[in-house]
């Protein structure tokens, strides 16, 4: 009952059916109805063409901002303030990777990619690919070390 009442489960929950009913050209329209009420509900734009994987969580709903052309792994962690879009040049979404974390304020813009078991930190600024198993932080971000799996506040696994 708990998970129902979360934001930020509810959000996904609302993506998952604009997704859905978006794959279908007929049902497009009522798609977009749904879309443009979820981002006036919940503050977040969530475009119905992204692909999020199973298992993607948002934690704090406010200012998320995801591109049609994006796509997301599956058991990621996404945190307010988070803008994964075009970079203006390209016409690319970013491509992140399965278990990323992405932390408070950060920005993913164009057509890179994010490898899996990665944590981004909080307002980092990534424009370029990125390996997996990083620690990356800054502006524009860089890898700053290589990390393991159990250095996440916790494990979904565990769960």
């Amino acid at each position: 009952m708990r998970a129902l009442l979360n934001p930020g489960n509810q959000l996904m929950f609302a993506y998952r059916i604009y997704h859905k009913l978006a794959q279908y050209k007929a049902l497009r329209p009522l798609s977009y109805i749904m879309y443009i009420a979820t981002r006036v509900v919940y503050s977040s734009d969530i475009h119905p063409m992204a692909k999020i994987g199973s298992g993607t969580e948002i934690l704090h709903h406010f200012n998320i901002v995801i591109g049609g052309t994006a796509v997301i792994g599956k058991n990621c962690t996404i945190l307010n303030g988070v803008t994964l879009g075009d970079d203006g040049r390209s016409g690319q979404c970013p491509h992140i990777g399965d278990n990323v974390m992405i932390s408070t304020g950060v920005k993913i813009l164009g057509a890179v990619k994010v490898g899996s078991n990665s944590i981004i930190g909080a307002n980092s600024v990534v424009i370029s690919d990125m390996p997996q198993d990083s620690l990356i932080v800054g502006c524009p971000a860089v890898p700053k070390r290589q990390i393991d799996r159990s250095e996440y506040m916790y494990s979904k696994t565990d769960i």
